[in-house]
This record gives C-alpha cells, structure tokens and sequence, in this order.
C-alpha cells in the first residue's frame, strides 16, 4: 500500500499525530496455536534438558500440569532449580529460578549453567 509516496507493509498504516506529520504505527501479527500443541512442544523442550541434566549428574523430576515445569535437584547440595519452557519471540526458551535464560536450541549450555548452579 502507498501512503503519502512511502511503500508500507501489509503491518502498518500512517496516521496523523499531531498535524506536523505521520508517525506509523505497526500492529503485531501473533501466531495462534492449541494449547495441546504448546504444552507438547513445551514437553519435548523440557524432556530435552532433562536428558542433559541427567547426563551431568543431577536428579530431576516433570512437575505441574501437564508436566509443565522441570524441577532439578542437586543431589550432594539438594538445592533445587525449577525451569519452564516459554515461546519468546520467534522461538523458546527455558527460564529458571535466580533469573537463568537459555534458548532451547541450547539445551547443553542450558544444562551446564543451571549444573553450575547447584553445585
């Protein structure tokens, strides 16, 4: 679409804001997916850490419904992380307690920092 001689995504339309000129505003484009769909990709996300964290020695345990939260447990510290996967962006990622953020696609680093953690 054409406004004012300036080519515009089908996301954004010029308005007036004040009589001196246009800003444009941008709508957001959300894609909508079951709830079954996210809490099985969530599953997959989570049962992927979980294999990690294993490997590195750690005890863990799929809690809340529909197994959405990954509790890990440091067995000589028996200090506890609580992880959950969340779409963010584009992608997911998994978030855990003292404010740890990894992206799903590296669930290796994601194991090594929360492993660190409790140790």
């Amino acid at each position: 679409m054409l406004d004012g001689g300036y080519r515009l995504s089908p996301f954004e339309r010029r308005s007036s804001s004040d009589g001196q000129g246009f800003h444009t505003q941008r709508r957001m484009i959300v894609s909508v997916i079951g709830a079954q769909e996210i809490a099985e990709v969530r599953r997959h996300h989570l049962a992927a850490l979980a294999y990690e964290v294993e490997a590195r020695g750690l005890w863990y345990r799929m809690a809340g419904p529909e197994e959405s939260v990954l509790a890990v447990l440091g067995p000589r510290t028996r200090r506890r992380i609580m992880v959950v996967a969340t779409p963010v962006g584009g992608g997911w990622s998994f978030l855990w307690s003292d404010g740890g953020m990894a992206d799903v696609a590296e669930v290796a680093r994601a194991a090594d920092q929360i492993a660190r953690r409790l140790a």
